[in-house]
C-alpha cells in the first residue's frame, strides 16, 4: 500500500514457491526490503489512475 505521495506504507508478499522454508523466508524478506527501499514511488501521471495498492511480480531465474 502507498499513500498519495508514493510513500510505501505496507508490503504483503502473498506467495513464494520455494521448497526450502529458510530460503523462502529470506527471499520474502528481500522482496519486502526492496519495495520499502523504492519508497517514495514515482507519482501517478494523473490522480484518476492512482491506486493505493500496487502489485509487483518477482521471478527468480
Amino acid at each position: 500500500m502507498q499513500d498519495l505521495d508514493g510513500n510505501v506504507q505496507s508490503v504483503n508478499v502473498q506467495s513464494c514457491k520455494i521448497d526450502n522454508n529458510t530460503r523462502a523466508k529470506s527471499f520474502k524478506n528481500a522482496i519486502e526490503r526492496a519495495v520499502y527501499k523504492a519508497s517514495p514511488l514515482p507519482p501517478a501521471p494523473d490522480n484518476s489512475v492512482f491506486d493505493r495498492e500496487i502489485l509487483f511480480h518477482f521471478r527468480v531465474n
